[in-house]
């Protein structure tokens, strides 16, 4: 079994968290291409990220003023057994009833349960949700993982796992937790696996692994960790691969490989050593960082997810299907409003996961399922917030979701969560809920004021309130943990300044302001 998404994004130290104990280092995700701060309906005016208060104040405020619904969550089941993460999940793989998970966390728990250390990486009991002993304890984020043959092959930034030394990648034993003897040694972090008979595909950021010169992918001998005579030489990062009998399909940020031109995406020929790239060539074109972060093959059809408005030939939003054997991109066209980071497949299913607000002629925040033949979204609509949602697993009857996100299907459930594929009977009389923020009372206000919001569903909400010149004045609410529906918080006024003030609600993303004044 193979599972595979890889992060395009910088490191930081840990950090003091609010979720139990150190916050794991801190992977940030590019900023979204086509989505914004402010998520606003695809016909109205966009805005690039970071966007906030300052001199595009004004316009921020208008933005923001804007009524926006998010789809309710209730047609899904998330699976509250399963254990939740302190830090985001970047790797998911599922090996039988054990489901290894990766990322920048470094605990584990219930989700109202007290937290056991996991650094990094773990593995849960896909019956009963909890942490298995497993526990190969790495110095520094997984951000890949692949199963095969009783091992679990991992990469990421780390240099220590399994109580050994391992640079940026490992073997480790799938029963005891420990490294094996397999040791590539990367110069530099791997992105992400791909395990095909008896290779280990490798891509990511290195120059270099297993003492010899490859430039951003390799290929392992799985059971000795030798390089292979197979060299592509790509020209820049590759963040995903996925095979498919003797085709190696490559995605990243690189102009050429395998010998070939080759922006973004390609198809490199496994029995060949140099010169691999075949003939197919979707060219995937974007007008800022383009890149190719998700590749699903699925029959004669290839999934491919990323940053690109243009692939096999065709003007393609974020998302395409591509001919496996033309590069030609299909009639299938969700045309996601953001950026797609994780795709999987399962029967006439495709699951797409990222920054997006919108795919498949249907409101989607951050994670959907999309028909498979006509491309429009399906009823499956759990809704994640904050974005982006970096990883999918299909299995079974569930999904299996890692990202950023802190609650999803209307659950606060941290970073990792498991849904069921289909919908459940919804009663007809269930009340759902637009994202709203409501006029302060009273407005104006002396020395108290009520603010009151609706959420669409729990999750985590901070509430501010700044004067004109952009300077925070209170925050009755920083990240904190709300239950779907009506909320309000008093804030005490007395001893402000007279004048006019704006309290600003963000959620999932999305952020609301209202104009409040304040009388001595």
């Amino acid at each position: 079994m193979v599972a595979l998404q890889s992060p395009h994004s910088s490191i930081d130290r840990p950090t003091p968290g609010a979720l139990g104990g150190e916050q794991p280092a801190r992977i940030h995700p590019p900023p979204p291409d086509r989505a914004a701060t402010i998520v606003v309906p695809r016909t109205r005016a966009r805005t690039g990220p970071g966007f906030g208060l300052g001199r595009g104040f004004l316009a921020w405020f208008f933005l923001a003023a804007l009524a926006l619904r998010v789809a309710p969550a209730a047609a899904q089941v998330v699976d509250s057994t399963l254990w939740v993460t302190n830090g985001s999940v970047h790797a998911i793989a599922r090996d039988g009833n054990t489901i290894y998970v990766g990322g920048q966390f470094t605990k584990v728990r219930p989700v109202n349960g007290e937290w056991q250390t996991r650094n990094y990486i773990a593995a849960l009991d896909a019956t009963t949700g909890a942490a298995t002993a497993w526990d190969p304890n790495a110095n520094w984020p997984v951000t890949a993982l692949a199963v095969s043959g009783g091992a679990v092959y991992v990469g990421g930034s780390f240099t220590s796992i399994g109580d050994s030394v391992r640079h940026y990648i490992a073997a480790l034993d799938a029963t005891t937790g420990t490294a094996t003897a397999w040791n590539p040694d990367a110069g530099w972090p791997v992105n992400t696996l791909a395990v095909s008979g008896g290779t280990v595909y490798a891509g990511g950021k290195f120059s270099s692994i297993g003492g010899k010169a490859r430039e951003y992918i390799a290929a392992l001998d799985a059971a000795t960790g030798a390089v292979t005579a197979w060299n592509p030489n790509a020209s820049g990062e590759v963040y995903v691969l996925a095979v498919s009998g003797s085709t190696v399909y490559a995605g990243g940020t690189f102009s050429s490989i395998g010998g070939k031109a080759r922006n973004r995406i390609a198809a490199l020929d496994a029995t060949k050593d140099t010169l691999n790239a075949t003939d197919w060539n979707p060219n995937a074109i974007g007008s800022f960082l383009p890149y190719v972060h998700a590749l699903v093959v699925s029959g004669s059809t290839v999934y491919a997810g990323g940053s690109f408005t243009s692939m096999g030939d065709s003007t393609r939003h974020n998302i395409a299907a591509l001919d496996s054997a033309t590069g030609a991109a299909t009639a299938w066209n969700p045309d996601a409003y953001g950026q797609v980071r994780a795709l999987a497949v399962s029967g006439s299913t495709v699951y797409a996961g990222g920054w997006f607000n919108s795919m498949g002629d249907s409101t989607r925040y951050y994670i959907a399922a999309l028909d498979a033949v006509t491309g429009k979204a399906t009823a499956w609509n759990p809704g994640a917030s904050p974005p982006p949602v970096e990883v999918l697993v299909a299995s079974e009857a569930t999904i299996c979701a890692g990202g950023y996100f802190r609650s999803i299907g209307g659950r606060p459930q941290t970073y990792l969560a498991a849904i069921t594929f289909g919908t459940v009977d919804v009663p007809t009389t269930a009340e759902t809920h637009a994202l709203a923020l409501a006029q302060a009372i009273p407005n104006p206000a002396r020395s108290h004021a009520l603010l009151r919001f609706t959420l669409p569903c729990g999750g985590f909400v901070t509430l501010a309130v700044y004067d004109l010149e952009g300077r925070r004045v209170a925050l009755p609410l920083d990240r904190a943990l709300r239950s779907a529906g009506p909320q309000e918080v008093s804030v005490r006024t007395e001893g402000w300044p007279p004048g006019c003030y704006f309290c600003r609600l963000e959620f999932g993303g999305l952020s609301l302001t209202r104009k409040m004044v304040v009388l001595e």
